[in-house]
């Protein structure tokens, strides 16, 4: 799966040139994100048990362990190699958000949020992004690369966890959702770009390429 990503990502985006002879899109990135993304970030929240924070991790790239669970690149490091030498200039650098994921997850297989629909999920999740955007602009940020969820009920996890009715490739009622929280995002992403002076928010149409490469394999 993580593969499909990989090439699903790089297929979706194409706003940064990748390679030594391209032209630097930013002079630096910032990654926020959930596992698929895998930026390390759980070494900074406080309480939080599933870390990777320790040896084998980082043996391939890094002298110790830096927090990310894969010991390979990670999309964003590909997306990163075009600007060698970048320079901390938050209003130039390009922001990088993946997350929602394992909301959904969770949200079908602990039910972490008993009281709440999913409707009310969709609405609770993008209003906390509305919030979490709004603040990096506030900050500086002004090139932003928002991804939105992948077909979270196409993976080995969903698919293996059990639903009632599943059958063929891919859990319909898990991805139902992600479609509709995914366009939900579309909208918020229009209209802060429609409203923020200056901002420019890419998003990167996961759930349709990853889809796409699912029901038609023998192309790819």
């Amino acid at each position: 799966m993580l593969s499909i990503l990989v090439i699903g990502w790089s297929i979706g985006f194409n706003g940064v040139r990748v390679g030594v002879e391209a032209a630097p899109y930013a002079p630096a990135m910032f990654v926020f994100g959930d596992s698929l993304a895998d930026a390390g970030n759980n070494n900074f929240i406080p309480g939080c048990t599933v870390r990777a924070n320790f040896t084998p991790y980082g043996i391939s790239f890094f002298p110790r362990p830096t927090g990310r669970f894969t010991n390979g690149r990670t999309v964003f490091d590909f997306v990163e190699k075009g600007d060698d030498e970048a320079k901390n200039y938050i209003a130039k650098s390009l922001f990088c958000i993946s997350i929602g994921g394992n909301d959904i997850d969770e949200f079908f297989t602990n039910n972490t949020l008993p009281n709440t629909n999913a409707t009310q999920l969709i609405t609770l999740l993008v209003n906390k992004y509305d919030r979490y955007l709004t603040g990096l602009y506030n900050v500086g940020a002004r090139k932003i690369l928002v991804a939105d969820i992948s077909a979270v009920g196409c993976t080995p996890y969903a698919r293996n966890y059990g639903f009632i009715g599943y059958h063929g490739l891919c859990v319909e009622i898990v991805n139902q959702l992600v479609v509709e929280y995914n366009s939900a995002l579309k909208q918020l992403v229009d209209r802060l770009n429609q409203n923020l002076d200056g901002i420019s928010i890419i998003l990167l149409k996961s759930y349709h390429y990853i889809m796409k490469m699912i029901k038609h394999g023998e192309v790819y």
